[in-house]
């Protein structure tokens, strides 16, 4: 039975399912690179709850983004886990050809712009937190789109859990470093994270994937990853290496991280207070 929740900023709904799809990932839709950035922090607050629980985390499937992407759209029309068509929402990974041992879907609307308020509010639902928990899942491929309304922007979140030892494009994200300039999240700021900084760079400039986490590796805080952020870095690893201060200023005072951006939608948390949903 569905449920509503009382929530102050989110109402949500959950339905398990769980049985052999069989494929291949050849007919998957791919994500919308401007989301990469929230569903990366999406599966890293996932994780987080998996790690508390002792339990594996899920990687980031972009081949099946797109589905989630297209599931967010259905639920702008229809908040259920069918389609606006009648047909079951995850079935759309069955007719992609993935291949999965087992499928859930937890569904949300915020109107947090945060993916960690999205997942704290499906986690307050035994049924969300039964699938975000589930051992079995491997993977998780995640979905959003906003509308505006009364009550101002309004985020519709998809995650869909699958389970495959066969996947070959998942990836876990790097959650960010609380270091300035530690790109890869190990602790200390070197020639490897200038590195990273420069491949992301280089990739990005020919229009291929290349999975870092953009809130770290902008180290300029300007909105984009290029060659000054490399060069920001290896001033960083110079100036700790003989014991000199590597504050990093930002906007002229301390380091914060630029706005999420979804879309051409500029994500701030000044959000309205809602009136509270009555549980039914």
């Amino acid at each position: 039975m569905l449920k509503k929740f009382s929530l102050l900023v989110a109402v949500a709904f959950v339905m398990l399912i769980s049985f052999p799809i069989f494929g291949n990932e050849t007919g998957a839709k791919a994500l919308n690179e401007n989301n990469r950035q929230a569903y990366e922090d999406m599966v890293v607050a996932i994780n987080k709850e998996r790690a508390a629980a002792g339990l594996n985390p899920v990687k980031l499937y972009p081949p099946a983004c797109g589905i989630a992407e297209t599931r967010s759209e259905d639920t702008t029309t229809l908040f259920s886990h069918m389609r606006p068509d009648g047909t079951i929402g995850v079935m759309l990974i069955m007719f992609a050809g993935i291949r999965t041992f087992s499928l859930a879907e937890n569904l949300v609307i915020t109107y947090d712009p945060t993916p960690e308020q999205a997942n704290d509010s499906l986690m307050a639902c035994p049924s969300h937190r039964e699938n975000i928990l589930d051992k079995q899942h491997t993977h998780v491929a995640i979905g959003l789109v906003t509308r505006e309304t009364q009550y101002g922007t309004c985020y519709y979140w998809t995650q869909i859990f699958l389970s495959s030892s066969s996947f070959t494009e998942g990836y876990l994200p790097v959650p960010p470093s609380s270091i300035t300039g530690d790109i890869n999240n190990n602790g200390v700021v070197d020639a490897t994270d200038a590195s990273l900084v420069l491949e992301a760079y280089a990739n990005i400039q020919c229009g291929t994937p290349f999975y870092i986490n953009f809130k770290t590796a902008d180290v300029n805080c300007d909105g984009v990853i290029d060659c000054a952020d490399a060069a920001a870095v290896m001033s960083i690893y110079s100036n700790t290496s003989v014991g000199l201060d590597s504050s990093a200023q930002c906007g002229g005072g301390v380091k914060k991280a630029p706005a999420l951006r979804i879309g051409k939608c500029s994500l701030q948390n000044n959000y309205p207070r809602l009136p509270h949903w009555q549980q039914q």
